[in-house]
């Protein structure tokens, strides 16, 4: 039986897209963007995503108007957990906010020295947002850049990553080789 986790950032005017990743196992899918959809429109296309996947867990950003989302979907019996990424890390001993630790985990995620590496998409746009990004240490705790400072480098918003960031909550790495252990908040060398 498939594993599959969704993970969606929610945008619904302006520049910003709705992104919404699909981990398979240790793949994430093709990323699914849509522009200027309102709540209720995202709401459905991640119903329908969810329809044809049954995910375990539907991972989406509280933050704004994502918290609609939220609640159009546990009205409806979707299997999903609202994420405000400003808040505490649940590591608090090697992150400030939860945004830094997600955006780490990806980070561990993808490491191909991994034992269980994600795999990702043929996505310039992901692939883009995900190698710009500069993180240093704080009060002794990691911090990843801001979102600001990301689309200053990148030129958007990092939607698409956000969302892979989201989908790959509670994904087990196993980063035996490079040792460290499963699960968020564990560092590696540079690669």
């Amino acid at each position: 039986m498939d594993r599959v986790i969704i993970g969606t950032d929610v945008a619904r005017q302006g520049e910003d897209s709705t992104a919404i990743a699909i981990l398979e196992n240790n793949k994430i899918l093709p990323i699914i963007t849509l522009n200027k959809f309102d709540v209720v429109e995202v709401t459905r296309e991640v119903q329908n995503i969810s329809d044809t996947y049954k995910p375990l867990n539907i991972y989406v950003d509280v933050i704004g108007i994502g918290a609609g989302v939220v609640d159009n979907l546990l009205h409806s019996g979707y299997p999903v957990t609202g994420i405000n990424v400003a808040k505490s890390a649940w590591n608090k001993d090697r992150f400030k906010i939860l945004r830094d630790e997600l955006w780490w985990n990806l980070r561990e995620c993808v490491n191909p020295r991994a034992d269980n590496p994600v795999l990702l998409p043929d996505d310039k746009i992901l692939l883009k947002e995900i190698s710009k990004v500069s993180y240093g240490y704080r009060s002794g705790k990691i911090e990843i850049e801001s979102k600001d400072e990301m689309k200053k480098k990148i030129g958007h918003s990092p939607d698409r990553s956000d969302a892979v960031c989201l989908a790959l909550i509670g994904y087990e790495h196993t980063n035996q080789k490079t040792g460290g252990s499963s699960g968020l908040g564990i560092g590696w060398d540079n690669y």
